[in-house]
């Protein structure tokens, strides 16, 4: 298990409201158009649970962040950047990113992709969009400053780790049991640290994950309450079309 603490947040966050859909074949580019728009801004989080062998994997390393060591819903975690209507551009460090790796080093592992590359919904079945009380231009600009110092925070130094663990390399263990986060969720939190936010308060944050994430922002609702200023919490918006975590060929 992962050391994490319990939120006295009894009941769920009220302003994160689940969608069920009824059309399966539904794109979730038109999902975010129907259900995600009103949430969507520069800033906001894009939160996805796919079905590749290594979103499998990633789903179910997650489970020691989880009481019930159940695999988490969710794989991968990315920032809008900007866009309107159901086309958005994305920061993000991806594992299995749609351009490539691109030059590693000098961007430290981000890369930016399109909201249209998560736009499947047998490949990325689960998605939510979320919205949090900062400055949307800042948290770009912050993405911006990640990507440009390996100082803050070494991306790639997570990156390698997870991809031999993803692809079953060798031996290689789970790297959230070594204190190592999921390189896209360490990401976005690193970012958010920057402007002074904790994404994840019930959890270290070098052992981020997009699975800490979510537990946050549907348990800490009363955290942000007191300590953003806002007296509200997070808003948001998902849709969970596989419970279970399964691979889809």
């Amino acid at each position: 298990m992962i050391p994490y603490r319990i939120s006295t947040d009894k009941d769920a966050n009220p302003e994160l409201k689940r969608k069920e859909v009824k059309d399966k074949r539904l794109g979730n580019t038109k999902w975010f158009s129907q259900y995600g728009r009103a949430y969507a801004k520069p800033g906001s989080i894009l939160l996805l649970g796919g079905t590749s062998v290594s979103d499998f994997r990633l789903r179910v390393a997650q489970s020691h962040a989880r009481g019930d060591l159940l695999p988490s819903y969710w794989s991968h975690v990315a920032i809008l950047v900007e866009g309107r209507g159901n086309s958005w551009s994305l920061s993000e460090v991806s594992l299995n990113p749609p351009n490539g790796f691109g030059d590693a080093p000098r961007n430290n592992a981000r890369q930016t992709s399109q909201l249209k590359h998560y736009d499947d919904p047998d490949l990325w079945p689960n998605i939510a969009v979320l919205s949090f009380f900062v400055d949307g231009r800042e948290v770009v600009k912050a993405s911006d400053q990640v990507a440009r110092n390996r100082g803050t925070i070494d991306l790639c130094a997570l990156v390698v780790p997870w991809l031999a663990f993803v692809w079953g390399a060798g031996n290689a263990p789970n790297p959230l049991l070594q204190d190592k986060g999921i390189p896209s969720a360490v990401f976005v939190e690193t970012v958010m640290g920057i402007l002074g936010f904790d994404l994840t308060p019930g959890l270290s944050s070098q052992s981020s994950c997009p699975e800490a994430i979510w537990q946050s922002v549907k348990w800490w609702h009363s955290f942000y309450r007191e300590t953003t200023g806002q007296n509200k919490p997070p808003a948001g918006v998902y849709t969970i079309r596989q419970q279970s975590a399964a691979v889809v060929e």
